[in-house]
């Protein structure tokens, strides 16, 4: 169920609570009336604590998103100076065959 969906509900309620008590309720008008205020006090703070729970709820979810996406970067920060110094490592090896072939032919030259 959506946050929308359980706030339509909430309100939907409240006011088919409030309207059943207007039609079976055996009491004076400044009695209703004042009923009527407690029950809207009480609705209003429902309500608060719905739209608090919701904004956590919310926070939340951004941290736990915000994490993920700190530790995916840091990840790939790593894996992009490891594959770095792979490629560094690779020609450097290169480098070494390089010269290690030429020392050959330079002794075959000089033994020939």
């Amino acid at each position: 169920m959506s946050i929308k969906q359980a706030a339509g509900f909430l309100f939907t309620g409240a006011i088919v609570g409030a309207a059943v008590a207007l039609l079976y309720a055996p009491q004076s008008g400044a009695q209703t009336a004042k009923d009527l205020k407690k029950f809207s006090r009480k609705t209003v703070t429902r309500l608060d604590d719905l739209q608090g729970n919701i904004r956590d709820q919310v926070t939340d979810w951004v941290e736990n998103i915000t994490e993920l996406v700190k530790d995916g970067v840091n990840s790939g920060k790593k894996l992009g100076a490891e594959g770095y110094e792979q490629v560094l490592q690779g020609f450097d090896n290169a480098k070494k065959c390089v010269e290690d072939g030429k020392s050959r032919i330079e002794h075959l030259i000089r033994t020939a």
